[in-house]
């Protein structure tokens, strides 16, 4: 099941990846999937969903010129600003100089 879901997650990744929505893809409680994701792979759904999201965020930062917006969107992200915190408490920089610091 869970590897079902991680490639669900994957194929998914620009949009909305609520944990209700990814139990609910293998048939499994809210709180048992939860429970067995967390065993599985040593994190939580969400935070496998948000380093998925920014991993997919960073090779669009890199491999094309779409807008921050843009970018954000694509990642499933409804909010740029929440997406830009993000993206800085995970990797230390923001998109813009992500961007700009590795194709300078």
């Amino acid at each position: 099941r869970v590897a079902h879901i991680i490639d669900y997650i994957q194929q998914h990744i620009g949009e909305p990846l609520p944990v209700g929505r990814l139990a609910d893809e293998v048939c499994m409680s809210k709180l048992n999937f939860v429970r067995v994701f967390k065993r599985v792979m040593s994190t939580t759904p969400l935070q496998y969903v948000l380093k998925k999201k920014i991993q997919h965020s960073q090779l669009l930062l890199l491999g094309t010129e779409l807008s921050i917006k843009a970018i954000a969107t694509a990642a499933g992200f409804d909010d740029v600003s929440y997406f830009i915190r993000l993206f800085k408490q995970k990797l230390g920089f923001t998109p813009q100089e992500y961007r700009d610091n590795l194709i300078g």
